[in-house]
C-alpha cells in the first residue's frame, strides 16, 4: 500500500471533477466491504465483455493513481491473476471523496484469514447481484456490510452486539425478503457457531428488529460443503434456540435462495 500525503480542500475539489458517479459508487463499495478484489468490482460495475473489462482496468488504475483506492501486496490467485487479482481497500482520497463520517481506518496489511473471509463475504454479494440481474421482478433493496449491519441490544446481563457478516434486503415479486448472513469457511468449531446463533436468538427475543422493521430477518449460515451444512444444522436442531430463524446451506445454494430460485 502507498504512503499517505496531504491534499488540500482545493485539490480535493479538483479531484472530484475527475471521478464519475460510477467511480463514487465503486468507492463506496470498497469502503463498505473493507476489502474487495478487482474482479469483483469489475463484475459489479463493468458487467459486460472485453471492452468493459478494459474500462474496469483503466478506472481502477486511475483511482489507484489518485490514491482513492490502495492495493494490498497480496493478490487473489497470485501474479498470474493479473490486475483482476488485485485486492483493494479505500485510500485516504477515496475516504474523503465519499464523505464518510466514520473514523479513518488504519491502513495496515491484513492477515490471510481476514482477507479470505472478507473476500468470501464480498463474493456472495457479487454473485447474488449477478444472479438477480437475470431474474424478473427481483432487486436488491438494501445491503449492509460490517459494521453497518451490526445490531446493539441490551439484556439483564448488560449490552450485547450482534455482528452478522452481511445484511441483505431483496425484493422478489413485490415481497421483501430480509436476511442476516454468516459466511462459514469451516474455520470455527461448532460450539462457536452455536454461541453466535445464540446471540441471534437473544436479539430476536428482544423484539427490537420486529418493532423497527416489521419482522425479523432469516439467518443464513452459508458454508462450503454439504457435510458442514449437516453438522451446523444438527448443532442448531439439538439446541434450545428458535430453529425456524436459521437456514443452513452451501454457498451455491445460498445464492439461489437469495435470488428466489430455490424455496
Amino acid at each position: 500500500m502507498s504512503p499517505q500525503r496531504r491534499v488540500s480542500p482545493r485539490q480535493l475539489e479538483q479531484l472530484r471533477a475527475e471521478v464519475s458517479e460510477r467511480d463514487l459508487k465503486l468507492l463506496r463499495t470498497v469502503f463498505d466491504f473493507r476489502l474487495i478484489s478487482g474482479d469483483q468490482l469489475r463484475r459489479l460495475y463493468f458487467p459486460g465483455g472485453d471492452s468493459e473489462a478494459r474500462a474496469a482496468r483503466r478506472a481502477l488504475e486511475r483511482l489507484h493513481r489518485l490514491r482513492a483506492v490502495l492495493r494490498l501486496d497480496r493478490r487473489i490467485g497470485g501474479i498470474r491473476a493479473g490486475s483482476a487479482g488485485f485486492l483493494y481497500v479505500i485510500g485516504p482520497i477515496g475516504d474523503r471523496l465519499i464523505n464518510t463520517d466514520r473514523p479513518r481506518r488504519r491502513l495496515t496489511e491484513p492477515s490471510a484469514a481476514f482477507v479470505a473471509h472478507t473476500v468470501a463475504v464480498a463474493e456472495l454479494f457479487v454473485a447474488v447481484t449477478e444472479r438477480i440481474r437475470t431474474v424478473d421482478d427481483a432487486e436488491i433493496l438494501d445491503v449492509q456490510a460490517e459494521p453497518d449491519c451490526w445490531r446493539d441490544f441490551g439484556g439483564i446481563d448488560g449490552r450485547h452486539t450482534l455482528r452478522p457478516d452481511l445484511y441483505l434486503s431483496i425484493g422478489l415479486d413485490e415481497l421483501e425478503h430480509r436476511w442476516f448472513i454468516e459466511i462459514d469457511r469451516a474455520t470455527e468449531h461448532l460450539p462457536a457457531i452455536l454461541r453466535k446463533s445464540t446471540v441471534y436468538d437473544r436479539y430476536y427475543r428482544t423484539g427490537i428488529e420486529q418493532e423497527r422493521e416489521g419482522n425479523f430477518p432469516r439467518v443464513m449460515w452459508a458454508t462450503i460443503t454439504e457435510k458442514r451444512v449437516d453438522a451446523i444444522a444438527r448443532t442448531l436442531a439439538a439446541s434450545t434456540l428458535t430453529t425456524a430463524l436459521f437456514r443452513t446451506v452451501t454457498l451455491d445454494e445460498g445464492i439461489e435462495v437469495l435470488a428466489g430460485e430455490r424455496p
